[in-house]
């Protein structure tokens, strides 16, 4: 039974003890004793009972000394010599070794003193067993994950800077892998935050199975982890890749509910991509970026020729960043020409170019995964944008893409609603571009936005049809209408032999499914001539115009240039 410090005191009082017995008492109880050495004669005297604490009385400094864990005596003893020899205090926390072979930590506190004329060393020794596992508890708290019990970002940095320590001193290269989980965050919209928090749970779990003893797994935050392998083999940190691809393969199990995740992961390696534990973070993180703009799901080394591309793309966030705030951004425009007859019915709008032409589409791709909050408000700009084209130009229709996230947002479809009745504009005059992706795990609100969308008239299309390996299963999910080939798949044609094979598949299931198709990236001739013999229905692509401004887009309005594009599409077709 436990008593406050109030009922020992009245038991002391009561039991008629005097005041040594009391102090006696009071000692045992707080584990502790006081012990005095007189340096003239060396000898030891304690006041108290040091088997309360110890498990054994000693009669010598020796004894004492014998009893230190063998890894605190000499840091013990060289202190216990400071202080006789200048006089200076001591206070020490170490380890003492009981006789029944535990370990308990003891605080002693002495100091050099004169009485009438002897010098003396007195001190007190006190069990701070419990207190320091408390300390530690609590300090341990401050370094792990709460949820997955592994070391957050404040332990992965000190695991980060005893590498580097490792490196400096001994030459030990080392490894770190950033991890970013695929789809994560549609599990947490669809079933809440307690399904994701079950799934991170286990996620940790298979980061733990997948690497070696000595290898630290850390979580950063939100969907993030991190693996710091303590040495450079790069063959390794490959095998830890395929385990978690692998695993990527089979479903996780959430109350019943099965979820799909994916795992991008960017390596890189000191000290060849960095010196610093800064550096080497820095450059596993470019290379997961890599890893996203190349459709996610696998994996990559840091190179250095990737830190211009993170560059360009902070550059140009930033860019849209200070537009949006200034108001002086401008949207791109593509025309889409139907190929029967050269006609432009469709404009497609998408975000302004500050980039190459080639880094300028996953730098779009790129803007949900890195800022959810910037594509939020680029979306609404890109839908009063999309109804102003539509209220300047009432004889064309206008496309725009749109993500999974903005999808899920439920103040998407009010949002666009309130815009387009605003300016009293006919739904079927604007179609929303959807990706594959789009559809990849639970996308349940997905489709009801878009079954919402689609009832008040917005036409909706499948983009990039033919990028990823999911193309079929979108066609299932929902009914579009329309597909629009991978712009890539066309960009192949007349280099790679299978890209006509794929590009004739393609059209012919959208056609068996009475879906209409168009297609981007028709750069060339022969690409225009097998598309128009196919069916496509439109396409647009250099062949036809650039990407280009709105003042631009009036002039492929005119009757003139409606007739040129008649005539190279028939010359297209004869050839």
């Amino acid at each position: 039974m436990a008593y406050t410090h109030r009922q020992q005191r009245d038991i002391l009082i009561d039991a008629g003890l005097t005041d040594e017995e009391r102090l006696r008492f009071a000692l045992r109880i707080a584990r502790m004793y006081v012990w005095e050495r007189d340096l003239n004669s060396q000898k030891v005297t304690r006041f108290g009972d040091p088997t309360a604490v110890i498990g054994v009385g000693m009669d010598s400094i020796d004894d004492f000394l014998a009893r230190v864990h063998a890894q605190d005596r000499s840091r013990v003893r060289d202190a216990i010599e400071l202080t006789i020899s200048r006089c200076e205090p001591f206070d020490l926390e170490f380890r003492i070794l009981r006789p029944d072979g535990s370990t308990i930590w003891v605080r002693d506190i002495g100091r050099r003193i004169t009485v009438n004329g002897r010098d003396r060393f007195l001190g007190v020794c006190m069990d701070v067993t419990s207190e320091l596992e408390a300390r530690l508890a609590i300090a341990k708290l401050g370094l792990q994950d709460s949820l997955t019990g592994l070391p957050n970002r404040t332990l992965v940095h000190q695991k980060l800077a005893e590498a580097v320590a490792n490196l400096q001193a001994l030459g030990r290269e080392f490894t770190v892998l950033c991890i970013d989980l695929d789809h994560f965050k549609p599990v947490n919209d669809e079933y809440g935050h307690h399904a994701g928090d079950e799934l991170l749970i286990q996620i940790s779990a298979v980061l733990r199975a997948a690497c070696k003893p000595g290898d630290i797994v850390g979580r950063l935050g939100g969907d993030e982890f991190i693996v710091i392998q303590s040495s450079g083999d790069l063959t390794a940190a490959t095998r830890i890749a395929q385990t978690l691809q692998e695993r990527a393969q089979k479903p996780f199990s959430l109350e019943g509910r099965e979820v799909t995740i994916g795992f991008s992961i960017g390596a890189a390696v000191a000290p060849r991509d960095g010196r610093t534990a800064d550096d080497v973070l820095r450059a596993a993180d470019t290379a997961l970026y890599k890893v996203k703009e190349n459709g996610r799901g696998g994996m990559c080394f840091y190179e250095s020729w990737m830190d211009g591309a993170a560059r360009q793309r902070q550059n140009y966030r930033q860019y849209l960043r200070d537009g949006l705030a200034a108001g002086t951004l401008s949207p791109r425009y593509q025309p889409m020409f139907e190929l029967h007859d050269g006609s432009m019915e469709t404009v497609e709008i998408s975000l302004p170019i500050e980039l190459p032409q080639s880094e300028h589409a996953q730098a779009q791709a790129m803007l949900g995964a890195e800022d959810g909050d910037l594509m939020r408000r680029l979306g609404e700009w890109m839908l009063r944008e999309a109804a102003d084209t539509l209220v300047n130009w009432p004889s064309i229709r206008v496309s725009m893409s749109v993500a999974a996230a903005q999808l899920r947002q439920p103040t998407f479809v009010p949002n666009l609603i309130s815009i387009i009745g605003d300016k009293t504009l006919p739904p079927r005059r604007l179609e929303l571009l959807v990706s594959e992706d789009t559809f990849h795990g639970d996308c349940s609100k997905v489709l009801a936005s878009l079954r919402q969308l689609q009832t008040l008239g917005v036409s909706i299309t499948l983009s990039d049809f033919g990028a990823g390996d999911l193309s079929l299963k979108p066609l299932f999910a929902f009914t579009f209408d329309g597909v629009k080939i991978d712009g890539a798949l066309v960009g192949k044609h007349g280099q790679d032999p299978s890209a006509e094979a794929a590009i004739k598949a393609l059209l012919g299931v959208a056609h068996g499914m009475n879906i209409r198709t168009t297609a981007s990236n028709v750069d060339t001739i022969a690409a225009l001539r097998l598309l128009s013999e196919e069916g496509c229905a439109a396409a647009q692509g250099s062949i036809f115009a650039a990407g280009t401004t709105a003042s631009e887009i009036a002039q492929h309005l005119l009757p003139s240039a409606q007739a040129a594009r008649c005539a190279m599409l028939n010359d297209a077709v004869r050839r």
